[in-house]
């Protein structure tokens, strides 16, 4: 585990073009991992140290393709089949990003994945072969190279570009704008000392 992590922070720190061109085999002996499931085309599960371990690619957005109360969106079958047809019954290497966290919200690891043997950077695939777009509100260290390959793919009109349905399901999949002149909420926290004596500026009395 120490050798994985080793490996992750030193791709991490190079320039893309030598991260890509780095052989494992200079590295020691980095713990590869097993895909045992394709959730969807922007999730996966890993076999880790004997633990299922539910990965979310980075800078990567595929169409829902159901669960958690929600639809199966349009384009979500294609995408999910094709990172099966890549990852399946596969062994990856994880690169954890160090501008980010490593969990999401929902329990999920955070990580760049690479297939074995070839090294094949499976987050940025998706979205250079028009099944995924680049998720781009949340920073991360090659966020201008993924810019640039969804534009790229976009231009070229295939896949999930190949009608305006891929443009309308990005914009959908945008956090919502707050609408303007609106009062900002203010944050409040039950329960502390200012709040029980009553004093609307938030000055603790002192004891």
């Amino acid at each position: 585990m120490k050798a994985a992590s080793l490996v992750c922070l030193m791709l991490a720190t190079l320039p893309r073009g030598q991260a890509e061109s780095q052989s494992t085999a200079k590295t020691g002996n980095p713990e590869a991992v097993r895909v045992i499931r394709v959730i969807d085309g922007d999730t996966i599960v890993v076999s880790q140290s004997g633990k299922s371990v539910r990965v979310r690619l980075i800078g990567v957005d595929c169409p829902e393709a159901g669960g958690r109360g929600k639809p199966v969106e349009w384009f979500a079958k294609e995408s999910t089949a094709y990172v099966r047809s890549l990852l399946d019954d596969r062994s990856v290497y994880l690169e954890f990003d160090q501008t980010g966290n490593k969990i999401d919200r929902y329990g999920r690891t955070l990580a760049h994945v690479y297939r074995v043997p070839d090294r094949l950077w499976i987050n940025r695939e998706i979205i250079s072969r028009d099944y995924g777009f680049a998720l781009t509100r949340y920073p991360f260290a090659y966020l201008d190279e993924f810019r640039q390959a969804e534009r790229a793919a976009r231009e070229a009109g295939r896949g999930l570009w190949e009608t305006g349905k891929g443009a309308e399901l990005k914009e959908s999949h945008q956090p919502k704008s707050r609408k303007r002149n609106r009062p900002r909420p203010v944050r409040k926290w039950p329960g502390t000392r200012a709040e029980m004596a009553g004093d609307p500026c938030g000055i603790v009395p002192p004891v």
